[in-house]
């Protein structure tokens, strides 16, 4: 997943890639303390799956 950041005081809204060509991604809100925390975790490359 890819994140794209905008911040406002309070939230923060990212675009969430969906692999959708209609739709390419979703904008969703949330609060700008709790994203904070968040660790962003690169999905694992195709070689590297079991």
């Amino acid at each position: 997943m890819k994140f794209v950041k905008e911040t406002n005081p309070t939230t923060t809204t990212i675009r969430v890639w969906t692999g959708n060509p209609e739709k390419p991604y979703e904008e969703i809100e949330v609060d700008t303390e709790a994203f904070s925390v968040l660790e962003y975790v690169p999905e694992p490359k195709k070689s590297e799956k079991n």
